[in-house]
């Protein structure tokens, strides 16, 4: 698990308040000692040192009392700014609708756990997920439809993903998941095909069903999130060229497109064409 984003920039808040009031602490320390050497000749220093040194604590005492206040103040201005700074970013990488990491946080996670993997000897896998016939839901309900069925498929989505997978909205109806082990990843997207299939969301009395279609890439060769998406992509048309509410992995394209081109429409062999 990722620490909290703005953990660091807060212990640099802190750190920044605490070296300003050591600053004006010894600052004025050092003031008063130089006051103290041009007041006192310094023949008179050698007979009263505890004198001196009484006056050195209560000035230093005097000045962090006044110092205090304003450092205080310039901590918690420092951390204003620090957490308005976090919510700007956190808001500029984050889907608005469903929660989720936006296109571009997303493409950076995906890196992160690409890299991972690879340095760990892992073979990861990359999901692209689709949900169905979503101009079809925006036609009937309407766009407010369209969101209620986009939150309900997140939602579904977030449920269903492990610990440490990454998620994220890729754009419009599409999202994208990772995992570290291509065998989770499987059973990951079995799981969210059953769970989408099994539930519903209430949109104004009325029921919405929605369903996804789901490609799968393994790493293999293709180690970079461009290559994973587009072989991913390819085993996601071939889902939903065989019916949709499907999963398809990258691997078996070749298998079913044989099938496909036996038992398609001509229009949907000129769309295999078009897409090969």
């Amino acid at each position: 698990m990722n620490s909290f984003p703005g953990m660091k920039g807060r212990r640099d808040a802190y750190r920044l308040a605490l070296l300003v009031a050591a600053g004006a602490i010894l600052a004025s320390v050092a003031l008063t000692l130089a006051a103290l050497h041009t007041v006192v000749p310094a023949t008179m220093l050698s007979i009263v040192p505890h004198a001196a040194a009484i006056t050195v604590i209560v000035a230093a005492a005097i000045s962090a009392i006044v110092a205090g206040p304003t450092c205080l103040m310039l901590c918690l201005e420092i951390l204003r700014a620090n957490q308005l700074g976090e919510q700007i970013r956190r808001a500029a990488l984050t889907d608005p609708l469903t929660g989720l990491p936006n296109r571009a946080a997303l493409l950076d996670r995906l890196k992160e756990a690409i890299d991972a993997c690879r340095r760990a000897g892992q073979t990861g896998a990359l999901l692209y997920i689709d949900l169905d016939h979503f101009k079809m839901i925006n036609d009937h309900h309407g766009h407010a439809g369209g969101d209620a069925a986009l939150r309900h498929a997140a939602q579904i989505m977030r449920e269903t993903v492990e610990p440490g997978m990454v998620l994220g909205r890729f754009g419009g109806e599409e999202f994208v998941a990772f995992a570290h082990d291509s065998g989770r990843a499987a059973a990951t997207a079995m799981a969210m095909i059953l769970a989408l299939r099994s539930t519903s969301v209430e949109h104004h009395g009325t029921d919405i069903c929605v369903t996804a279609s789901i490609g799968i890439a393994v790493m293999g060769d293709a180690a970079t999130p461009e290559a994973l998406l587009a072989n991913a992509d390819r085993a996601l048309y071939l889902a939903k060229s065989a019916g949709r509410d499907r999963v398809v992995h990258h691997e078996d394209i070749r298998d079913l497109e044989a099938v496909l081109r036996r038992t398609a429409t001509p229009r949907q062999q000129q769309d295999l064409a078009a897409a090969a």
